[in-house]
């Protein structure tokens, strides 16, 4: 690709800003720094950055930084430039997270520190495949991040003792016309441009801000996505905020078990989280290759079994009671409550009950539905303890 420029010497160092997006049909994603001097978008060679594509003009628009604004001009072109879905007549100042489409090809805005890049624009390797819905659908998301346009959703943990609510966790879903509801399919969407990190921050931040003033005794246990272990600081960070805005409440962080391999990354989170009064949960042990050396060295505060080692538990045979009766002592011999995930039937509930787990969760007690009820033991449900 060209790189038009008077002065390559010292380049584009000093660069704060940001175009990011694909530049061909969907298999390599560039990041375009943006300085001071003008950076021209079009189909042309002369072009400080070519777009060749039917529907960009020769010389489609141009953007520049001055006084520390991105600004951006369309150059009288055939299709038109947008701004957040809007189209542009005049010089118009750009926004972090400000979505730009040259006629149909989408960008994002971003304005981070310095650059040290020593070209023009550098191209993200590993840049998964853009979805067919992308001009559309990623400028949405970029709004329902910013606006926090999600409904969450509370799923009870119950105290297997009592049948009483102790927790819950939280879920959630999107909120914004012309973005699927569903938290895969966001996520999916969300990946396509590095955000799933933001989103999962939003989830917890909505949830526990509806929820807090009526926290149950174990508080909410809030999901930490695989992408936020590459960013522990950025993690850390996060949670750290959520702790400061709501220092009473009970938060459990929760993760995915086949996550706890980095024992380095595990070990500084734990002491992280100890500080924070965070406590930890991993989840869904025993889907995969459960981690018994992790679970010695980096014990949890709770650990959450699979759905598929306790369905149908009252019909099991004597060596899958023992297995589990073996590894819920385990557990408690380390300090680590045990909850039973996926509980759809009252009778395997009971045995969980008598194996020694402590807490359970499923459809039996409730599926996940925003803030749900005042009552302290779940409706419909009697306690599966003693009378």
């Amino acid at each position: 690709m060209k790189n038009n420029t008077n002065d390559s010497s010292h380049a584009s160092h000093t660069t704060q800003w940001y175009l990011e997006g694909f530049v061909d049909e969907g298999t390599t994603r560039c990041r375009i720094p943006i300085s001071s001097r003008i950076v021209r978008i079009g189909r042309s060679t002369v072009a400080d950055f070519p777009l060749r594509f039917d529907n960009i003009s020769r010389l489609h628009a141009e953007l520049w930084v001055e006084a520390g604004t991105l600004w951006i001009r369309d150059l009288e072109s055939r299709n038109g430039t947008f701004v957040n879905r809007c189209r542009i007549s005049e010089p118009t100042p750009l926004n972090d997270g400000d979505i730009v489409h040259f006629a149909t090809r989408e960008f994002r805005v971003s304005r981070q520190g310095q650059v040290k890049s020593s070209s023009t624009w550098d191209t993200l390797k590993g840049a998964s495949v853009l979805p067919a819905e992308f001009p559309f659908r990623v400028g949405e998301l970029i709004r329902l991040l910013r606006e926090e346009c999600v409904i969450p959703l509370y799923q009870p943990i119950v105290e297997l003792a009592t049948g009483k609510i102790w927790a819950y966790e939280v879920l959630g879903r999107g909120a914004l016309a012309g973005l699927p509801s569903s938290p895969k399919d966001l996520l999916e969407i969300a990946a396509s441009v590095g955000l799933e990190a933001e989103l999962s921050r939003v989830f917890r931040k909505a949830g526990i801000r509806s929820g807090h003033a009526s926290a149950p005794p174990g508080g909410f246990f809030v999901n930490i996505h695989a992408s936020e272990l590459s960013d522990l600081s950025g993690l850390i960070y996060s949670l750290r905020a959520l702790r400061s805005e709501y220092p009473n409440v009970p938060l459990v962080a929760e993760l995915h078990e086949a996550l706890v391999t980095t024992q380095e990354a595990i070990a500084r989170l734990r002491e992280e989280l100890l500080k924070l009064g965070i406590s930890l949960a991993y989840d869904d042990f025993g889907a995969g290759q459960s981690r018994l050396v992790e679970l010695a060295e980096a014990p949890p505060d709770y650990l959450k079994f699979d759905r598929s080692l306790v369905h149908g538990v009252a019909e099991a045979g004597q060596e899958r009671l023992e297995m589990l009766a073996l590894l819920v002592t385990y557990a408690h011999n380390r300090g680590v409550r045990c909850l039973a995930e996926g509980l759809e039937q009252q009778q395997d509930a009971e045995v969980c009950r008598r194996l020694g787990f402590d807490y359970a969760q499923g459809y039996l007690y409730g599926k996940p539905d925003p803030w749900p009820w005042s009552a302290s033991t779940v409706p419909g449900t009697p306690p599966v303890g003693p009378a």
